[in-house]
């Protein structure tokens, strides 16, 4: 039989446990990335389909996972509350590439990134957890970096989510030969210099 002594110890260190150990934050990491063509009007772009340039937008789906919780040890500002954990991004975005796969047009041939001569532009709530259709819901064009700049914010919060899907849409600005197929590789580069990539089904282009 445990002594009072003792009971009032471990008392007193569960206590204590509960007051100082508070999570911190959740990290997330990306884990690949799909890409995705529909219509203006919600319906997924099928292999070999026929579209005029100005019908179709891209979608980059990224889902994310969740790593471990990293815990803040010290006293609590308010050690009768429960704290709400913060989310943060293992890596984040530093770069995106639109890479054509075939002659695009005359400026930009297969193999040129273009991702420069693309408009971005928000979708709808992020965390969903599979890739079906979103639509684009801002219709404010965003350059590539306010698009960059989004997908790493929208991280900030006190949110805590076991599975997330980012993602974000762009047309090509840029005009496609046509009468061609036309396929595209897109590839997001992170801050710790690793890749993700997919490439879109093939479109032949309408004039």
């Amino acid at each position: 039989m445990k002594s009072p002594t003792n009971l009032l110890r471990i008392a007193l260190i569960s206590l204590f446990l509960l007051v100082a150990c508070e999570p911190e934050e959740h990290n997330y990491i990306y884990q690949k990335l799909i890409a995705r063509v529909y219509t203006t009007n919600g319906y997924t772009v099928q292999n070999g389909a026929k579209f005029k340039q100005d019908d179709v937008f891209f979608t980059a789906i990224i889902p994310v996972t969740r790593l471990a919780s990293n815990f803040k040890w010290g006293s609590s500002a308010y050690a009768t509350s429960v704290p709400e954990p913060t989310t943060k991004l293992a890596e984040k975005i530093a770069d995106i590439k639109v890479v054509a796969l075939n002659d695009f047009s005359d400026t930009y041939k297969a193999g040129d990134n273009i991702a420069d001569v693309c408009t971005y532009y928000d979708t709808e709530n992020s965390h969903v957890t599979d890739d079906r259709y979103i639509a684009f819901v801002d219709s404010t064009a965003r350059t590539k970096q306010a698009a960059i700049d989004a997908i790493n914010s929208s991280f900030v919060g006190f949110y805590s989510y076991n599975n997330i899907v980012q993602r974000f849409a762009f047309r090509i600005k840029a005009k496609a030969y046509t009468n061609t197929a036309q396929r595209f590789a897109i590839v997001l580069i992170t801050d710790k210099y690793t890749a993700l990539a997919d490439t879109t089904v093939t479109i032949n282009i309408k004039p």
